[in-house]
């Protein structure tokens, strides 16, 4: 399970980079960049920069879930997260979607 820690920063992003990993399958960078499932399922995404933290904390949580520690989060991004969701995807026109998101 991961668990994040300010103190070792390197760490942390390895435990991403191997919960990435571990979800498509493969051993390493190489292969996750060769590997036909990620490439299909980031399909559509910005270029990613794998060299960046960011990254793997975009693709953790898409791919894996929400990060530790941020379940209950609840800063100005969050909401303006939420806001963004509704604009882009059908919740936004759904009154039930839209509770069912905010929920």
């Amino acid at each position: 399970m991961l668990q994040h820690s300010k103190i070792n920063d390197m760490d942390y992003t390895d435990e991403l980079k191997q919960a990435i990993y571990n979800r498509f399958g493969v051993k390493n960078i190489r292969n996750l960049e060769k590997s036909g499932t990620f490439n299909m399922a980031t399909d559509g995404m910005d270029k990613l920069d794998l060299r960046l933290k960011s990254t793997w904390e975009i693709l953790y949580r898409k791919f894996v879930g929400i990060i530790p520690g941020e379940e209950n989060q609840q800063e100005y991004g969050c909401i303006i997260a939420v806001l963004v969701l509704m604009k882009y995807t059908r919740a936004g026109k759904d009154a039930h979607s839209t509770r069912a998101l905010l929920i």
